[in-house]
């Protein structure tokens, strides 16, 4: 009852009743996770992290590590926030609240660590239970509830950072902020927003780069072949060796399968993470949806070069 009055008090809306389930609710467990496992407060079991996905890790405000964290050197298990600050300061920020809400329902997992540099700085690594991991979440009684712990997934990840000294516990202030990737989409290599423009794409993408070797089927290979030294029955001009990759090109993506990453994902893939994320839809995956893309296209070179 305090921190809301006190949420009134600074003007933010009310939890959504229900949101945080009673102190005696235990919520259903996925079968592979052992039901001894230790619980919070809420009755929430927090299983082993070999069931959550690591995503990154998060700096803390500067000087509001609770005294009793301050020289806390090792990473160490965090059931709440509260544990970390006291109910004023979570208040006032909008990650720490919603990092609290996610963590109430079971969706992630965070382990503090104080900065052995400086005590008044602090971090946590953050776990996410992924959507295509098998763990059973508890349903929901409206669509708005879950829209809205997607929210609040969404706004931390937009918080991660993905450099590896934060990981390791061992970061200085001065450290570079290495955002997630999804940051990175509709900028230009300057980091200033390119919108996705036809002309920012048109610059960006990939030369043709035809293979005839991994092709399977033998006449479509020999067709590429031939394409490619312009040996073509019946062309008297000799085309532009852009020309010919573009057309073989064009021969391949007619008969050969090729499997694509879902373009809602982004991978996120370093020394220490490995996992995809739809920042749309604010879901972590283990594994990469592919999908076929279509075969064929339209071969467009650029007017007036030939």
């Amino acid at each position: 009852m305090e921190v809301e009055a006190a949420r009134s008090q600074k003007g933010v809306l009310p939890l959504q009743e229900g949101l945080f389930p009673s102190k005696n609710a235990i919520l259903p467990l996925q079968t592979v996770i052992d039901i001894s496992e230790p619980t919070n407060s809420e009755g929430i079991s927090y299983a082993e992290l070999k069931n959550f996905v690591a995503v990154g890790c998060i700096r803390l405000p500067h000087n509001k590590v609770d005294e009793k964290w301050a020289c806390l050197g090792k990473w160490r298990d965090v059931s709440t926030m509260k544990e970390i600050f006291s109910d004023s300061v979570i208040v006032e920020s909008q990650l720490l609240w919603r990092i609290e809400i996610l963590l109430k329902r079971g969706w992630i997992r965070v382990r503090f660590k104080s900065n052995k540099r400086d005590c008044t700085r602090g971090a946590i690594q953050v776990y996410v239970l992924p959507d295509d991991g098998g763990v059973y979440r508890p349903p929901f009684s409206s669509q708005t509830l879950r829209q809205s712990l997607r929210r609040a997934l969404r706004i931390v990840m937009m918080h991660i950072d993905l450099n590896p000294k934060l990981w390791e516990g061992d970061w200085n202030d001065s450290d570079e902020v290495i955002p997630h990737p999804s940051h990175a989409r509709g900028k230009s290599p300057s980091g200033e927003n390119a919108e996705q423009s036809l002309f920012y794409i048109f610059n960006t993408l990939s030369s043709p780069n035809p293979e005839p070797l991994i092709v399977g089927d033998i006449y479509s290979s020999a067709a590429m072949e031939a394409i490619l030294v312009s040996d073509i029955p019946g062309l008297k001009s000799e085309l532009y060796r852009y020309q010919r990759r573009s057309a073989a090109m064009m021969v391949q993506r007619e008969v050969l399968s090729i499997s694509t990453l879902d373009p809602r994902l982004v991978e996120t893939k370093t020394q220490h993470f490995q996992y995809y994320y739809d920042p749309v839809r604010a879901f972590i995956l283990c594994k990469p949806q592919m999908y076929e893309q279509a075969r064929g296209g339209i071969c467009a070179e650029t007017m007036g070069l030939g």
